[in-house]
């Protein structure tokens, strides 16, 4: 029978944060980002474990009450997140076509019935699928002419763009094991699952998601993931 796992990248260190601390042990609510971002993996019974990739230095896990959780393992990240992953996948026991959902650690904000939207629309797919938010904005393409004045070239049609690539992502475990070995071998630094997968020409379906499952890079995105957490229902 298919199974489902879960990896949860989280070796990062966060830097455009300015925190003292890696940004996925901030807290909203007393509970650390690492731990929202998680939380809707756990209560989704589909996935049969979850895998953190940590830093080798990591001092902060230990003190996450969710680390008993028995779904929960761990391993060693990398120097990278295609790294962290593939450490990830070479931990599980799983089967070719096994679904794997890599998730944010740092994207504490997403819903159980986007997260279960995606594992039914894509459960039958033969590659897999991203969440993603749709562009409701007019999108301009422009060039720099003289004096430095910016100038629109082009007006993009909105239909074929999606203004954010979010989490989970959702691969077949095989194909997913040899799009991050080619791209590690390559030595090319790819920012998502989605654009590794690509480069081995396989087609990624996108599934619609929430706008409210943002990802905490900069200190504002902290005050918006409050405002969001405390109207999600889990």
């Amino acid at each position: 029978m298919t199974a489902c796992w879960g990896i949860v990248p989280a070796a990062g260190s966060g830097q455009r944060m300015n925190e003292a601390q890696p940004k996925q042990y901030l807290k909203i609510a007393n509970h650390s980002l690492i731990e929202h971002s998680i939380a809707p993996l756990l209560q989704c019974p589909t996935i049969a474990a979850i895998f953190i990739a940590l830093d080798t230095d990591d001092v902060h896990w230990q003190n996450i009450s969710l680390k008993d959780n028995p779904r929960i393992k761990t391993c060693l990240g990398g120097a990278n997140r295609a790294q962290s992953v593939y450490n990830a996948l070479m931990h599980i026991k799983a089967d070719a076509e096994d679904w794997v959902l890599v998730h944010d650690a740092v994207r504490p904000c997403l819903q159980s019935d986007d997260l279960e939207y995606l594992i039914q629309s894509t459960w039958d797919d033969a590659v897999g699928a991203i969440l993603a938010i749709p562009i409701n904005d007019s999108i301009k393409r422009v060039r720099r002419g003289a004096n430095d004045r910016l100038c629109v070239v082009e007006t993009l049609p909105r239909n074929d763009l999606w203004m954010r690539a979010a989490t989970p992502q959702m691969f077949r475990y095989q194909l997913l094991c040899e799009a991050l070995a080619q791209a590690l071998s390559d030595a090319i630094e790819v920012d998502d699952e989605a654009l590794a997968m690509q480069r081995l020409g396989h087609e990624v379906k996108i599934v619609a998601g929430d706008y409210r499952n943002i990802k905490v890079t900069y200190p504002a995105d902290m005050v918006n993931a409050r405002r969001y957490l405390s109207d999600i229902k889990r």
